[in-house]
């Protein structure tokens, strides 16, 4: 069971570090809008977005072509994500550039976080000149340049995608009888799903003895079963918060034989056999769009003991017995940290597969105080 459970893990590190490679660039379908006007459908091959604010790669697999942002008009992915080519000045330095198109009409709105720290978002009216917002003093070059519709406060707006998405957009429809815009930002909405989740767990006792202490136990590995929900609650795509309750045993034998002089004096027996549900809260990331995306996540956790029996049975010469309960915390604090990979099968539905590293420190009223339980899990999940 051991070798299966670490030729499972061996695996898993094998396809994360594989499919952590594949996230670094992604070709989901798009378009492209050429010089003349025309419109091309293949793939678009995303990468570094520094280096997607010049060029692109777009085409069919396994032969795509690099496009300049003066070559062509601009390009987009599904019906909400669109650039446009576009001349801009910023300190006193011209550029050819794509920007993201957040809201169309008669003003229109655009985003960039790669071209400078102080200007991430962009106006044009019009069809006039690109003007750049500084994120210092925007409200006033948007006070001038939106002054003809007096219904708008430019003031209480925030340098934030959304908000200056509902502005643009405001004043867009500030006309009777003008085109109305059309915002194409999409707020991120908070998402729930809940799933399941089960496997196994390499479980280790280990601990600190105080000083003086005539033994010397050591534990090896003991297999054993996991299992719990969670829910997954993420407000984009890459972050989430998952909190779980999960269920696990921790099971532990060892055996220690104390001798004098080659004399066995006494067999000292350690045996641990405690069941807890564990509660992680943990902080999710995910890399990438693709279909199989790996992910990372990290979290403190507390275990609370469902049932705990923590005894050390010592065995003298003379064949007499003693028999001492150690007495545990009812509750454990740890610390989680995980990785894995996962595949959207449907909207709701995803499966994922994942390693992590679980360490609990627990209290006892014997002379081995500082215990840790630690485990490695290997799990499949499904959200439902």
């Amino acid at each position: 069971m051991k070798q299966t459970l670490q030729g499972a893990i061996l695996m898993l590190l094998c396809l994360f570090t594989s499919s952590a490679a594949q996230a670094q660039k992604t070709t989901p379908n798009a378009y492209l809008i050429t010089s003349s006007s025309d419109t091309l459908r293949g793939q678009l091959v995303k990468e570094n977005s520094s280096k997607m604010l010049y060029a692109i790669q777009f085409g069919e697999a396994g032969n795509y072509k690099t496009y300049q942002a003066a070559d062509i008009n601009g390009y987009g992915i599904g019906d909400s994500i669109r650039y446009e080519t576009k001349d801009v000045l910023v300190d006193g330095k011209s550029y050819t550039v794509f920007l993201q198109l957040l809201v169309d009409g008669p003003a229109k709105l655009y985003y960039t976080q790669r071209l400078h720290p102080s200007y991430n978002f962009f106006l044009q009216k019009e069809q006039g000149h690109v003007v750049p917002l500084n994120r210092s003093y925007y409200t006033g070059t948007l006070s001038s340049i939106l002054s003809d519709c007096e219904i708008i406060n430019v003031q209480k707006h925030k340098y934030t995608a959304l908000s200056l998405s509902n502005l643009v957009h405001a004043y867009n429809n500030c006309f009777t009888g003008a085109q109305q815009g059309k915002v194409l930002h999409k707020s991120n909405k908070l998402t729930i799903f809940w799933g399941v989740r089960v496997g196994a767990s390499a479980f280790h006792l280990s601990y600190q003895s105080e000083a003086g202490s005539p033994d010397h136990h050591t534990f090896g590995s003991t297999t054993e079963p996991v299992a719990g929900i969670f829910a997954n609650i993420g407000a984009g795509k890459q972050f989430s918060v998952q909190p779980e309750l999960t269920y696990t045993s921790r099971r532990a034998e060892s055996t220690y034989t104390h001798t004098r002089n080659t004399t066995v004096v006494y067999n000292s027996h350690i045996k641990l056999d405690a069941h807890y549900l564990q509660l992680p809260v943990l902080l999710k990331y995910k890399f990438g769009s693709a279909k199989l995306q790996p992910y990372f996540n990290a979290g403190p956790a507390l275990g609370l003991a469902l049932s705990k029996d923590f005894t050390n049975t010592v065995t003298y010469q003379d064949g007499s017995t003693h028999v001492k309960s150690m007495a545990l915390d009812n509750y454990t604090l740890g610390l989680v940290a995980g990785a894995g990979v996962q595949t959207q099968l449907t909207k709701r539905n995803a499966l994922s597969v994942e390693l992590r590293f679980v360490r609990d420190l627990a209290n006892s009223n014997h002379i081995y105080k500082k215990i840790h339980f630690d485990s490695w899990q290997l799990t499949a999940g499904i959200t439902l």
